[in-house]
C-alpha cells in the first residue's frame, strides 16, 4: 500500500477527531485492492467500546461516473489491512509532518520576536 494523503479532521465543534487518508492499493495479497484508491478513516481507540475496529474504508474508484456505488458487498472492504496501515504508516506520518510544521512555526515566531526586540 502507498500513502497518498493523510490528515486529521473533526466534524463540527462536538465531533470526535479522526484521521483520514487516501491510500493506493499496491503489492497486497488481495488482487481486489491492488491498483485502486481508497478513502480510509480511523477513529481513536479510546472511542471504541465495541471491541471492533474503528476503521472505515471506501473505494474512491467505485464512486466515479454513472456506475458509482456505495452498495454493501460491492464497495465493501475488510478493515484489518487498512487499520494496520493507518496505525503503522499513515498516522505516524501525519504526526511527524505536524511536528515539523509546528517546529517551523515556532522558529519563525522566535525569529520575528527576536527582530522586534532588536529594533
Amino acid at each position: 500500500m502507498k500513502l497518498l494523503q493523510v490528515d486529521k479532521h473533526r466534524n463540527g465543534v462536538w465531533g470526535i477527531g479522526f484521521y483520514v487518508a487516501i491510500i493506493q492499493g499496491e503489492e497486497t495479497d488481495d488482487e481486489e485492492i491492488n491498483n485502486k484508491k481508497f478513502l480510509v478513516t480511523e477513529y481513536p481507540e479510546e472511542e471504541n467500546n465495541t471491541g471492533g475496529l474503528l476503521t472505515s474504508v471506501i473505494c474512491l474508484d467505485l464512486l466515479q461516473g454513472e456506475a458509482a456505488t456505495i452498495k454493501f458487498g460491492v464497495n465493501s472492504w475488510r478493515p484489518e489491512t487498512f487499520h494496520d496501515f493507518m496505525l503503522d504508516v499513515a498516522i505516524p506520518e501525519f504526526e511527524k509532518q505536524r511536528e515539523l510544521e509546528l517546529q517551523k512555526f515556532i522558529e519563525s515566531r522566535n525569529a520575528k520576536t527576536q527582530e522586534e526586540s532588536d529594533e
